[in-house]
């Protein structure tokens, strides 16, 4: 299953969704193609197995950085570097999955991602910022942590390279803090 997915991503980045055939994939995999049905009916299933992987390794990842060991600034760091990392999927296959796989295809994982990721941010936020209530906390780092995921998703589809630069990730430990920081309460409207 690795070497179809491995191949599926490859030929994603390089012909785009439409030149990732099932045959192009079987080919570049080294099986044949019923072989590549028995983990995958369609060409959507292959998608959603590419974004499922990446998907993934982000919880993975982040899970031991928000768990992992120092202040709650510094697990906000190592957060932010995850977010941003190359290792998580290459940055060419984030940016496929982005541009190319449409949003209907509800396989891919995203919305369930997403709320694994909130859900493991709430004790780092709550040790950032233990003073607000947690009502208002929860909006605030639903603010900052889609904020940030919306600048890496740009990034990814416009200036890849930017995601390597270190103050680019300082600029992201800004944007998560900026919402945290005010005393003023959170208001509808």
């Amino acid at each position: 299953m690795t070497a179809i997915l491995d191949a599926a991503s490859e030929l994603l980045v390089g012909r785009g969704l439409d030149g990732m055939t099932t045959n192009a994939i079987a080919e570049r995999a080294g099986v044949s193609v019923g072989s590549l049905y028995q983990y995958f009916p369609n060409k959507q299933a292959v998608c959603a197995g590419i974004a499922g992987r990446v998907n993934e390794l982000l919880v993975d990842e982040l899970r031991a950085a928000v768990e992992g060991e120092g202040d709650a600034g510094g697990r906000l760091d190592a957060a932010i570097g995850v977010i941003c990392s190359m290792t998580i999927g290459s940055h060419e296959v984030r940016r496929a999955l982005l541009e190319q796989v449409p949003r209907t295809w509800d396989e891919a994982g995203i919305l369930r991602t997403e709320q694994a990721v909130a859900e493991l941010l709430d004790p780092l936020f709550e040790a950032l910022a233990p003073r607000l209530a947690p009502a208002d906390r929860t909006a605030r780092q639903r603010v900052a942590t889609f904020g940030v995921r919306g600048a890496v998703q740009a990034l990814l589809l416009h200036s890849p390279d930017m995601l390597a630069r270190p103050e680019v990730r300082v600029w992201m430990r800004e944007m998560v803090l900026a919402p945290l920081s005010s005393d003023s309460p959170s208001r509808a409207g």
